[in-house]
């Protein structure tokens, strides 16, 4: 290292070793800098990932839980006579009957979801009741009783009534709802009549539209089914069907993996409603953070060579007020040499080249 500066001046010698000590410490700086703050980001990407995945899932969970409460509310303490209704006749049943309608229709709105409720049905084969955003017709209880998938969702319990994703039964109705459906019981006898209350998937995209993250998210069922997504590029469906299979197949209610995905290294955070058994997925491709590492990459530069420039301003300070004594010092030995034995004590101090100024006028 020394034959860097062999044949330099005392100043430029003390130039080049600070600006030596200078440079190492901007490098380790920067480079700890570096990393540290790269840490940081993927950890604050991995934070707002997971909060807002989550954010969204206790969204649909609120909503599922009140709707619940309205099938609930609805069988188990009988809200509805449909017994007393008879076929509307007389006078008494036809005002019995309104007063029923606008009872369902304060159920769904007391909810805050009821925009997202399509159809809310109070039925027997006799008498039906109905409110919500769908159009009802004269053989709505048939088309309910003939769904293939009604017998199935009355086997399901209460406590763990998971959605599936079905295609609705009503007249003219082509899109698809998520049913939850009930007998009608007291005091744990069963009744003659249900409870369907059919959410719409519009609950679902609209949330997506609400917390908009501006990444690629799927909502889906507890068996795959997609209900919405937000920014999904319809040649991915495939590969994220794949996707959603595995992470089901996890078994867990919640995370965050990294993996390959559509080409891209990806953080995928998923979380899914116990209950429900709503999943939400986010996929965050890695390359969507490099813009904020280039960024940072820029800045801990611009830190670094701001050191050197002023490292390199300082250390010529320094290294001036350093020469200045020895070149006085060199100076007066010059005058001695040329037989002027005069003292100087301008290049005597307290110092060490002061002390050699001592020596010089003493001699």
């Amino acid at each position: 290292m020394g034959r860097l500066f062999v044949g330099k001046t005392v100043k430029a010698r003390l130039v080049c070793y600070n600006m030596l000590v200078v440079g190492v410490i901007a490098v380790i700086f920067s480079a700890s800098n570096y990393l540290m703050t790269n840490r940081r980001i993927m950890q604050l990407a991995v934070s707002g990932l997971e909060n807002h995945v989550q954010t969204l899932s206790d969204h649909y969970r609120l909503a599922y839980e009140e709707m619940v409460n309205i099938v609930i509310n609805c069988t188990d303490r009988k809200a509805f006579d449909l017994a007393a209704l008879g076929s509307l006749r007389t006078p008494a049943q036809r005002r019995q009957g309104l007063r029923d309608v606008e009872l369902a229709n304060n159920f769904c709105a007391v909810t805050g979801y009821g925009g997202y409720i399509s159809r809310f049905t109070v039925f027997n084969e006799q008498a039906v009741i109905q409110a919500g955003t769908g159009m009802g017709s004269v053989d709505d209880q048939e088309r309910i009783l003939s769904s293939r998938w009604f017998e199935a969702e009355l086997t399901k319990t209460i406590d763990s009534y998971p959605l599936d994703y079905v295609v609705s039964p009503f007249f003219r109705d082509e899109s698809g709802i998520l049913p939850i459906a009930r007998e009608i019981s007291e005091y744990g006898v069963k009744e003659d009549g249900w409870v369907l209350l059919c959410i719409s998937p519009q609950l679902f995209g609209d949330a997506l539209k609400e917390y908009d993250s501006k990444r690629e998210t799927l909502v889906v069922t507890h068996t795959g089914q997609r209900i919405a997504s937000r920014y999904e590029d319809g040649r991915h469906r495939r590969e994220n069907d794949e996707l959603v299979g595995e992470l089901l197949a996890r078994g867990e209610d919640a995370g965050i993996v990294n993996r390959r995905v559509h080409g891209k290294d990806s953080l995928v955070a998923y979380s899914r409603a116990e209950r429900s058994g709503v999943m939400v997925v986010e996929i965050l491709p890695l390359d969507l953070l490099r813009g904020d590492k280039r960024m940072l990459l820029q800045t801990v530069l611009m830190v670094s060579l701001a050191c050197v420039v002023i490292g390199l301003a300082l250390s010529m300070i320094v290294t001036e007020q350093i020469q200045k004594p020895v070149k006085r010092l060199v100076e007066h030995i010059g005058k001695l040499a040329r037989g002027n034995l005069v003292q100087d004590p301008t290049i005597e101090s307290e110092d060490e080249i002061g002390a050699i100024g001592k020596v010089i006028n003493d001699m």
